[in-house]
């Protein structure tokens, strides 16, 4: 199901195998929020750049149904609803989940997720926030608990499940996943929770590694952590996926990615000295991207796939640590957190 076929120390390029293809990792999952009252606006990118063959959709937007087309979309499925050719991740969506209050068991996420065809399916997880939860250890128990029932009640066996595990310190992120192992065989792990750690780049670096070091050659994905700057980090770490939304936001906040890991504002474009030779900017004149949401969020998307192919080169010819010592320079937090991410494996304190 999973195969690593290259390393460079933590970072690893893999093999995933699922029911509608191969993918290879380390690699993002672009978010389609199919379901919710947006989620027509994400460009059908796949039709544009077939070699991006992941998707990530959400099952609790799905069961929320703002426009009616959930039965349709369970008939059909969502590749062929949407035209979908590649392989998709159902996420639980344990986010909005919680954020609107949604009242579905886990038995009925996972049969949505079943229905729509997915590749891979998240357990339905409840993530915590630090700030405001006093019962986190409450919502990561039923975590952990909807995990072990999906296993057990799932029924499409070629659909991959990831085991969802949320924490706030690394040591019950590490009991989760021992406990977890010992009540079955999980395809994958995905760890959430982590957006609220943002601007504590060592706590996500503490958490990342606590985890990798108990899914070991397991599939790992983080949810959220998808920016230019963050993903190159994680996958410095160990972590095989992201799913990232930041094309489309950055779109929607009318926000252009330029190569070499930074956004501008479409109106200081000029002072962009870097000519991007995207299809998108090859194709189409520079005022019909920065008006068109559709274009610059396929602009957005195919900087971070094209940074993501720089990675795998890096980590192919065993010079990720020179690419992101030079790639991090300019940015004084992200090489702070590199240099903390090399101590931590440097000094052998993995174990979180």
């Amino acid at each position: 199901m999973f195969e690593i076929t290259e390393n460079c120390g933590s970072a690893r390029i893999g093999l995933l195998r699922t029911k509608h293809g191969m993918v290879e990792t380390p690699t993002i999952f672009p978010v389609h929020n199919l379901g919710a009252d947006a989620g027509w606006n994400t460009p059908k990118y796949w039709d544009v750049f077939p070699e991006v063959n992941t998707g990530m959709f959400n099952a609790s937007y799905l069961y929320m149904d703002k426009r009616n087309r959930l039965n349709e979309i369970l008939s059909q499925g969502i590749h062929r609803y949407i035209g979908f050719t590649g392989v998709a991740f159902v996420d639980s969506g344990g986010f909005i989940y919680k954020k609107y209050g949604l009242s579905a068991s886990q038995q009925q996420i996972l049969e949505i997720q079943e229905k729509v065809g997915a590749d891979i399916a998240s357990t339905l997880d409840h993530p915590i926030n630090l700030d405001k939860d006093n019962l986190k250890n409450l919502s990561i128990s039923k975590s952990v608990l909807n995990a072990k029932t999906a296993l057990h009640i799932r029924k499409d066996k070629d659909m991959l499940l990831f085991a969802s595990i949320h924490g706030y310190d690394p040591l019950i992120i590490r009991n989760v996943i021992r406990h977890l192992n010992r009540h079955g065989e999980f395809d994958g792990f995905a760890i959430g929770s982590l957006m609220r750690h943002f601007y504590s780049y060592r706590k996500i670096i503490d958490l990342v590694v606590a985890t990798k070091r108990e899914t070991k050659n397991k599939p790992l994905h983080v949810y959220g952590l998808s920016g230019i700057l963050v993903m190159p980090l994680l996958i410095y770490l160990g972590v095989d996926s992201t799913d990232s939304s930041v094309f489309v936001i950055a779109a929607g906040k009318r926000d252009y990615i330029v190569p070499g890991f930074r956004r501008v504002s479409i109106h200081r474009l000029k002072e962009v000295k870097e000519v991007c030779k995207c299809p998108i900017c090859s194709s189409h004149p520079i005022k019909q991207i920065v008006t068109d949401r559709k274009y610059l969020s396929l602009h957005n998307l195919w900087v971070l796939w094209f940074e993501l192919q720089q990675i795998k080169c890096a980590i192919r010819e065993k010079e990720l640590e020179n690419y992101l010592e030079e790639r991090f320079t300019r940015t004084p937090w992200a090489k702070s957190a590199f240099e903390y991410a090399k101590r931590r494996f440097k000094f052998g304190l993995v174990g979180g």
